[in-house]
């Protein structure tokens, strides 16, 4: 356990680079969900037709 903090901890107080890169990864994986899930809606609505 305490080996897991000193981990985090040192992702923090160490090279700024690496842990923006790290923490980013999160933000990245949901921003591609939202475009996935966008042009998918966008798909779907254009099938609607002008009918609806």
């Amino acid at each position: 356990m305490n080996e897991e903090k000193t981990k985090n901890i040192e992702l923090i107080t160490g090279n700024p680079k690496k842990a923006i890169v790290k923490l980013a990864y999160p933000m990245f994986f949901t921003l591609f969900l939202m475009m996935i899930y966008n042009f998918v809606d966008s798909i779907w609505v254009v099938g609607l037709g002008p009918e609806a």
